[in-house]
């Protein structure tokens, strides 16, 4: 199986299969199935982390059928997971059939393991010029080994194979080149192409979930959320939806509703990390500290498979115990995010420190943290600003204001990009005229981290839209036309 495994979990037929498996366990009787079935079922363990159910099926099926491809496969496949080419290819040689597809993606994978990818293409290629059978689905999951790799290149190899060879799998070639842009962060182009798709059939959900995470890469949430929403509406807890969807309403500004989305979600699915960290950071951002304190180690005992987002939940985890003045335990999330991180660079964890510190009225140790942080820094005068950020966090917000009029005499090149933070510390201060003329500057110079900033302020309403909003707040009118412009 090489497509499209966790909708084949989910079908009927595979639910029934695997019952009758778990209830012959059960009761301790005797199993007989195809080593295609049982080979089945210990792939959807492995997919749930249990690979001590998954060796019992396996097992069942190598006793059952020893001279059967697919347990094979799936034995050498774990060994090469675990790093043990070796014996992944001793197995492999081992299997009679040397021209079966699937020993052929296995011998194709050990390539890739050993980072011979140009081999690894020229293997398959060679394969191809030979195939009888289905040669366009051969091209396809070629294609697909490559993008679960993360080769992009390589996958746009056998993409543009199958659409020059194959016109009739237009589709197909769409569906993956549309994977390969999204793979690449490459999120206009993708746009067109998956208006295509849906085009052909309006109910694709993968399609508008490609479509609602073209969107939020290219920061345009709105259309995102429209995207997710039209997911919603068919299938009403689509995970995937939820998240993007969720992580647009945070960046918009609207963190109580991502936070109630997330919670609707959870009812059904408590033990979801990503998205209890999710809720867990939408509750930071409204500064229900405890709250989200609880979502954040539930999260963390229930465990990230994603490193990055690992790291994100301990030092989000970090954040909240610092505001709840749990020094200790915020320094010790910072501690295991710290040993998370595949580098010497330890600005990010040095600046969490620093905050930490600061928020625990130990100032001291707070600036030690941060002239650590500067001296790690690749970009000074980034890390410097973040500094100032911190301050604001920690409600020190003349000081704040100080430390940025200074980095503005250094380099008032940055006006516009510091724009946002002054607009910030000015309205934190009550200055009026300040805070217009640098929340009307904001939307120009960082249009997201001004939404990200001002949107609980100015809920609904496009960040260019926030300064005639703050006049009409100050005023009792809007700001003359010539204002505006």
């Amino acid at each position: 199986m090489r497509q499209n495994e966790d909708s084949y979990f989910s079908e009927p037929q595979f639910k029934r299969l695997l019952q009758r498996y778990i209830k012959a366990r059960h009761e301790g009787r005797p199993i007989y199935m195809d080593a295609d079935e049982l080979t089945d079922i210990a792939e959807y363990y492995m997919t749930n982390g249990n690979e001590d159910k998954a060796n019992k099926a396996i097992e069942l099926a190598v006793s059952l059928h020893p001279d059967s491809i697919d347990p094979q496969i799936f034995l050498a496949r774990q060994e090469m997971f675990h790093d043990n080419l070796d014996e992944a290819h001793r197995i492999c040689d081992a299997i009679g059939d040397q021209d079966d597809r699937e020993v052929t993606f296995l011998n194709a994978e050990l390539l890739i393991r050993e980072e011979r990818f140009s081999e690894s293409v020229e293997y398959l290629l060679g394969k191809y010029d030979a195939l009888d059978d289905e040669p366009d689905m051969f091209l396809y999951d070629c294609a697909c080994i490559y993008l679960d790799y993360e080769l992009y290149e390589e996958a746009q190899v056998f993409t543009k194979r199958l659409s020059d060879d194959y016109p009739d799998k237009k589709a197909e070639a769409e569906v993956l080149t549309v994977d390969i842009l999204m793979g690449q962060e490459d999120y206009k182009p993708a746009i067109p192409i998956l208006n295509t798709i849906l085009d052909r059939n309006p109910y694709d959900i993968d399609a508008w979930i490609n479509m609602a995470n073209a969107y939020k890469g290219l920061s345009s949430y709105p259309e995102a959320v429209e995207c997710a929403d039209y997911v919603l509406a068919m299938e009403p807890n689509n995970r995937k939806a939820v998240i993007v969807k969720a992580y647009c309403l945070f960046h918009m500004g609207q963190c109580q509703e991502a936070s109630d989305l997330c919670d609707t979600y959870l009812q059904e699915h408590p033990e979801d990390a990503v998205v209890l960290s999710l809720c867990g950071s939408c509750h930071l951002s409204i500064c229900k500290y405890e709250t989200a304190k609880e979502y954040l180690e539930t999260a963390a005992a229930l465990g990230v498979d994603d490193e990055r987002e690992r790291i994100h939940l301990y030092m989000q985890l970090a954040f909240a115990l610092s505001k709840l003045k749990k020094k200790d335990e915020a320094l010790a999330a910072v501690d295991v995010a710290e040993g998370l991180i595949n580098s010497n660079d330890k600005t990010e964890t040095c600046l969490a420190r620093g905050e930490i510190y600061l928020n625990n009225d130990d100032t001291e140790n707070a600036v030690r943290q941060f002239l650590k942080a500067l001296e790690y820094c690749k970009d000074k005068k980034q890390t410097f600003l973040t500094i100032c950020i911190t301050m604001m966090d920690a409600d020190l917000i003349e000081d704040a204001k100080e430390m940025m009029t200074i980095m503005l005499a250094e380099f008032p090149e940055d006006r516009e990009r510091m724009s946002p933070y002054l607009a910030m510390c000015e309205y934190r201060l009550g200055n009026k005229k300040e805070y217009l003329d640098y929340i009307k500057l904001a939307a120009k110079a960082d249009r997201d981290t001004t939404r990200l900033m001002f949107g609980q302020l100015y809920p609904n309403v496009e960040p260019e839209e926030y300064y005639m909003y703050a006049y009409h707040d100050y005023y009792g009118c809007y700001p003359p036309m010539s204002d505006e412009l």
